[in-house]
């Protein structure tokens, strides 16, 4: 072998060995965009969605948030911690009162204070229509979405909506 198929040779090894550590060991940063886009994914309904549809979507939710997760919602009052199933129920019943809902997550910024640990603050847009009468809907909230690591999987384990002072 020549020299300069040697060096040809070292060169595609290291970027194959490059990119496979890549995909093999994704950033953490994107590993928790990819659960919350997933979140949004699910959350969000369809027009005229089946309801076999609508219960896989719930059972996926569920499969995001880790065993017990606290709540912090001021308006409407909604604050402590709930095991997956109940945060399953208010998340079906919620999506039960849309005909429509479309969940989109924007301007996340995601830290990671401790080893296991993230926090993502993030802006959650709400567009839907509501109800029998089909009225639009539309808000937009602060999230904050606390996440831990558990078995090579991102669970999230806190959600507050952030109240946002209006001029």
């Amino acid at each position: 072998m020549t020299t300069g198929n040697r060096l040809l040779f070292i060169f595609i090894a290291t970027v194959l060995a490059v990119g496979l550590i890549f995909v093999l060991f994704p950033n953490q940063e994107k590993e928790v965009k990819k659960q919350l886009n997933r979140l949004s994914q699910y959350a969000s309904k369809q027009q005229d969605e089946p309801t076999l549809a609508s219960l896989a979507k719930s059972a996926k939710i569920g499969q995001l948030f880790a065993d017990t997760c606290t709540l912090t919602i001021k308006n409407p009052r909604l604050e402590g911690s709930y095991s997956r199933k109940e945060i399953m129920d208010r998340i079906t019943m919620a999506r039960n009162a849309f005909g429509v809902l479309d969940v989109s997550f924007y301007d996340m910024s995601i830290e990671f204070p401790v080893e296991g640990r993230a926090k993502a603050l993030l802006t959650m847009r709400l567009l839907g229509k509501l109800g029998k009468e089909k009225e639009d809907f539309a808000d937009v909230r602060e999230v904050q979405v606390d996440l831990k690591k558990t078995e090579r999987k991102w669970l999230i384990n806190g959600v507050e909506f952030i109240e946002v002072l209006e001029k």
